[in-house]
């Protein structure tokens, strides 16, 4: 805003960033080190000018950024010509998505099925931490025979720990051994979750529906 009676020139703002906080785009603006310079150009007295910019914050905490406007002409008044605001910075959202295949495509009864949960975090500042991936099982259709890096299964649900997956990508995969015991179709639903706020919750899920066929006895009639 302009106090002065006359047109201010080649009106410049310069905001100072502090560690952590990088700019990412503004009109009339361009990044120099830690600082953000703006171009707000010529301003009528008693005229208000803003500009806009956007930047990044990479930690969590309080993100001082402070700013300083001029121009062409002498400010009489130079102590309200800058300013200070204080952002809190809170944790960011993930975006986890899993998908569920098996090693076959089908399965037969008694024989080892290997499903293959592949968890990825999309999210391209905030890590996922305290991940779990949860499995919802037919009740009384298989025998759990093993799982990697903890992973249990009961009746009807099974549990894989995850813990934290990088942002930007980080994927997490795991392995679960199950024998069916029934032929027909087997179900299996999973759910990956974290600590974090998920900014996209549809594809923390997938369903697999694989065809389980009867065992060969191997038995024949003459």
């Amino acid at each position: 805003h302009t106090l002065g009676t006359s047109t201010a020139t080649n009106i410049k703002l310069q905001f100072s960033l502090p560690a952590g906080v990088n700019f990412t785009s503004g009109d009339n603006c361009v990044a120099l080190g830690g600082s953000v310079d703006c171009v707000l150009g010529d301003l009528l007295a008693g005229k208000n000018g803003s500009v806009t910019f956007t930047a990044t914050p990479l930690a969590i905490g309080a993100a001082n950024i402070q700013v300083s406007v001029a121009g062409d002409q002498t400010d009489p008044l130079p102590t309200n010509n800058k300013d200070f605001a204080i952002a809190t910075v809170q944790s960011g959202r993930v975006d986890l998505s899993l998908t569920l295949s098996t090693n076959s495509g089908t399965g037969t009864v008694g024989e080892n099925l290997i499903y293959k949960a592949v968890v990825v975090n999309n999210s391209a500042l905030t890590s996922a931490s305290n991940a779990v991936l949860t499995l919802q099982l037919p009740s009384n259709s298989f025998t759990f025979l093993s799982g990697d890096n903890g992973c249990t299964a009961s009746n009807t649900s099974g549990t894989c720990p995850i813990g934290t997956i990088p942002f930007n990508g980080g994927t997490s995969l795991r392995f679960i051994h199950l024998s069916p015991t029934t032929a027909g179709s087997l179900t299996v639903t999973g759910t990956v979750t974290s600590t974090e706020t998920d900014a996209n919750i549809g594809n923390n899920q997938a369903k697999l529906t694989t065809t389980i066929a009867t065992a060969d006895t191997g038995n024949t009639n003459t």
